[in-house]
């Protein structure tokens, strides 16, 4: 090391320690010179899978010399076994100014604070959001609070891919009301690619989905059916991809094939437009918190490319969905 330049040295512990810590904790116990030089590196990536580790994490931060500065690649579970009051919010807080990716997992159902922070934060450098709530919450997905909802500022200004999932699987109009929050906070001129995860379509739902991208609503349609029109998705959106939860139409082959055949026809016809490009996939299960971390860890060793849950094929014709639905049908026999 001492014959290298310090710059060369630094860019190589910067690409070297993209694992969630582990090459920046082996590289601090080489010597006291390598140990000073990665620190700055140190929380470059993190993820922390319970509660317990993100108050043992927030613990070494505020004791660190640089109080946990430069977080760029967070993943962050949080479960039932809440942390000190804070700890999330706190830790949000922190990566918050230098952060560029952040999956963040609520295990939680009374995380109202936590999501609450998320929509009140500034994060000027985020580009990728991957936001969870694996549990039906306690808390509102449209916040109570007036000021989370009307005109709130641009907290997400350079945000590109969004994504939420939400594990009871909730029709599309409750899902997209949620993923309206984050949308309104990113720049309408930069966000690009937009996921809903383990939503149900019905054929009323079919009517939502034309609205959303846009499309001309039927004479006979009247919305004043819904509660809350539902907010369409900014023109910057090139991709909004929509995962349907299979498992609720395994036992309802005719009422799926109609709505299939609906969602089709939505798809052929913004395909044949300059709008967003609509992707159906199907969803037969959520994703666990342990194939999440996984697929997270595979991307920041470069195994797969940081846009993979945005970039996935969809399931075309009905004929498509149909086997689709086969296949979960096998899947949950097999079970």
């Amino acid at each position: 090391m001492d014959t290298l330049p310090l710059e060369l040295i630094q860019h190589i512990l910067s690409d070297a320690c993209q694992d969630a810590g582990k090459t920046a904790a082996s590289l601090r116990l080489v010597c006291k010179s390598c140990c000073a030089l990665v620190e700055r590196y140190r929380f470059r990536s993190v993820a922390i899978t319970n509660s317990a580790k993100a108050s043992r994490f927030l613990e070494i931060c505020r004791a660190s010399p640089g109080g946990g500065c430069g977080i760029r690649h967070l993943f962050m579970i949080l479960t039932e076994q809440a942390p000190k009051v804070g700890v999330g919010e706190a830790i949000i807080q922190i990566a918050a100014p230098t952060i560029e990716t952040l999956t963040l997992r609520l295990g939680m159902s009374n995380g109202a604070s936590i999501y609450h922070t998320i929509l009140s934060t500034p994060f000027p450098r985020l580009t990728h959001l991957t936001f969870a709530h694996p549990e039906r919450p306690r808390y509102p997905l449209v916040p109570n609070d007036t000021s989370l909802r009307v005109d709130p500022p641009c907290l997400f200004p350079d945000l590109r891919y969004l994504r939420l999932a939400f594990g009871w699987s909730p029709l599309l109009d409750t899902a997209h009301q949620g993923l309206a929050l984050f949308v309104a906070r990113a720049s309408p001129s930069k966000l690009t690619h937009v996921r809903l995860s383990d939503v149900k379509l019905t054929v009323r739902q079919i009517y939502v989905l034309r609205d959303v991208l846009g499309l001309p609503l039927p004479d006979f349609y009247q919305y004043q059916e819904l509660q809350e029109r539902t907010p369409q998705l900014p023109s910057s959106v090139r991709q909004y991809t929509v995962g349907v939860d299979t498992s609720f139409y395994v036992d309802r082959i005719r009422l799926a094939s109609e709505i299939w055949e609906k969602a089709e026809s939505v798809r052929q016809e913004v395909e044949g437009s300059e709008g967003t490009r609509l992707v159906l996939i199907p969803e037969c299960q959520s994703e666990t918190g342990r194939e999440a971390r996984e697929k997270w860890m595979d991307v920041r060793a470069g195994k797969k490319n940081a846009e993979h849950d945005w970039s996935e094929s969809g399931v075309v014709g009905v004929q498509g969905w149909v086997d689709a639905l086969e296949n979960a049908r096998g899947r949950q026999f097999n079970c």
